[in-house]
């Protein structure tokens, strides 16, 4: 199978099914690399990376179908370019005083400087 099969279909694919066939998996991963949000090579084993891969596409996407592969979630894999995947700016929280620092070596070893 592949994505446009699902386009205007109501087939919904778990990701048991995904694993299952190889093309649709190797389909999926190449969009996802694409995407920038799988490591290549693509490989057509729909594991846990790809199944995550899948999972965050499909949140920030806002698709609607978790846990399934149905055709909201292949046409935006067919239609979305890289630019268009929301970016995230992580925010760092400190639970307790932290030190940062510029080398990785104890804290002890480095100037004031390259403590932060």
């Amino acid at each position: 199978m592949k994505l446009q099969d699902f386009l205007g279909k109501n087939t919904r694919y778990d990701i048991k099914a995904i694993a299952e066939d190889d093309d649709l998996s190797r389909q999926i991963q190449t969009q996802l690399i694409g995407l920038g949000l799988l490591d290549p090579p693509v490989d057509g084993i729909f594991g846990p990376k790809s199944t995550a891969a899948l999972h965050q596409f499909q949140k920030l996407m806002e698709c609607g179908e978790a846990g399934y592969l149905g055709a909201i979630t292949a046409k935006k894999l067919i239609e979305t370019k890289r630019e268009q995947i929301p970016v995230t700016t992580p925010i760092l929280k400190t639970l307790k005083s932290t030190v940062f620092k510029v080398k990785p070596i104890a804290s002890s070893q480095l100037n004031d400087s390259e403590k932060f």
